[in-house]
């Protein structure tokens, strides 16, 4: 693809999309400026795709990705645990001019159902749905699997409590094994 062509497309979508990747960004890190950094790394990567002749098939998926991949190593080489993000569902849950709102909404409520959660709880549940197991979990937080099981089974009984609905979760996710 033409330098000029590219330059165009990554302006467009920087300026139609960025804002939703750099509020995804801030509300992992917490830092604006290390969010601008990343937003900044994502759309020099997209460019450099697209003027090195490669097929991007939907840019805004790309940029999705590796903006994610991007706040993975900035978290594991700051040692920093992302505290406030749901993964991507809470990009995914970013409303879009013409879209229904209601999943947004729904989100806002996970957000404020997590509130009753200690930091801990809330990093052991965090780092659970993004697929780590027990023993993952543990090393990252230098805490042992047994502990992990205990904050994750807290968290989900204060989350049953705090949602009103009993406690159906699958064993799996509560562990048994540190596997």
């Amino acid at each position: 693809m033409q330098r000029e062509r590219a330059a165009s497309l990554v302006e467009g979508l920087f300026d139609s999309w960025g804002p939703s990747l750099y509020r995804y960004a801030f509300s992992v890190t917490r830092q604006r400026d290390v969010a601008d950094d990343l937003v900044q790394e994502v759309f020099l990567s997209l460019y450099n795709e697209l003027c090195s002749s490669r097929e991007v098939a939907s840019p805004r998926a790309w940029t999705l990705a590796v903006m994610r991949n991007q706040i993975a190593s900035y978290c594991r080489h700051s040692k920093r645990l992302p505290a406030t993000a749901l993964s991507a569902s809470l990009l995914d849950s970013l409303p879009q001019p013409g879209c229904d709102t209601d999943r947004f909404a729904r989100e806002s409520d996970l957000a404020r159902l997590l509130g009753v959660l200690t930091r801990r709880e809330k990093d052991v549940v965090i780092l659970r749905f993004e697929s780590l197991k027990l023993r993952e979990i543990a090393e990252k937080l230098e805490i042992s699997p047994k502990t992990v099981a205990t904050l994750l089974s807290r968290a989900l009984r204060k989350l049953s409590e705090s949602s009103g609905r009993p406690a159906t979760v699958p064993a799996k996710i509560c562990g048994g094994s540190p596997e």
